[in-house]
């Protein structure tokens, strides 16, 4: 590589990644409005096992409050229903929810589709891991017991009659630990969540309740 090439080589590290410009637009009103990035928490309702996807429900722990503050659009105790359907992959310690819809008590139902998070935002919430250590190396650690057996067995009858024999039953013991480990060894880990879990919601988009919530005057304000 020429001394010209190398130049433009590190000089190509230098570009930025290219963005689309974008406009700017005037939010609803922030009184009515749950804006993306909003934090909130709630306490799980339903046991979390990750063999199989399936509904998940929470209530949240404290009130959800509109972007400027002012209004309660949410009461503690409110329902929160989402998905797990993520399978957990060996080494993580962690499990992806997502948040479909908010249910309040006096009947407002709102589309989410958030996230669940941890209590400092990072994707997914800590569970206990069943790495299922038995099941994925138990046979394979049993079979190799019994051909460290037959091979000292068959140290023992070399010179006998029965030395093939033996032999041939260590071989076949070593395809069948290898059998057992190739269809065990990509079993998944399980995790479990409990209920009473306090989980993070990351609301991922901006929600406008304008049209389903009034303000009344009080004492003649």
């Amino acid at each position: 590589m020429s001394i010209g090439e190398g130049r433009r080589g590190r000089l190509s590290t230098l570009s930025g990644t290219g963005f689309e410009s974008s406009k700017a637009y005037v939010m609803p009103s922030r009184q009515f409005l749950v804006t993306h990035n909003t934090y909130t928490r709630c306490a799980l309702y339903t046991r979390i096992i990750t063999d199989q996807p399936g509904l998940i429900e929470c209530r949240l722990t404290e009130p959800l409050y509109s972007s400027d503050g002012s209004v309660v659009i949410a009461q503690a105790g409110d329902k929160l229903t989402g998905e797990q359907k993520v399978e957990v992959r060996a080494g993580q310690t962690r499990v992806f929810t997502s948040w479909t819809e908010l249910e309040t008590a006096s009947g407002v139902r709102a589309k989410l589709d958030s996230l669940g998070a941890g209590p400092m935002g990072a994707s997914g919430t800590e569970a206990w891991i069943d790495h299922h250590y038995r099941q994925r190396f138990g046979g394979a650690v049993m079979l190799s017991f019994i051909q460290d057996a037959l091979h000292s067995a068959a140290n023992a009858t070399q010179k006998s009659n029965q030395g093939y024999t033996v032999n041939n039953s260590e071989q076949n013991v070593e395809s069948m630990a290898n059998q057992a480990l190739e269809n065990s060894i990509n079993i998944p880990p399980t995790a479990y969540i409990l209920p009473g879990t306090v989980m993070t919601v990351i609301v991922a988009r901006d929600i406008d309740f304008s049209s389903v919530f009034t303000l009344r005057e009080q004492n003649g304000r």
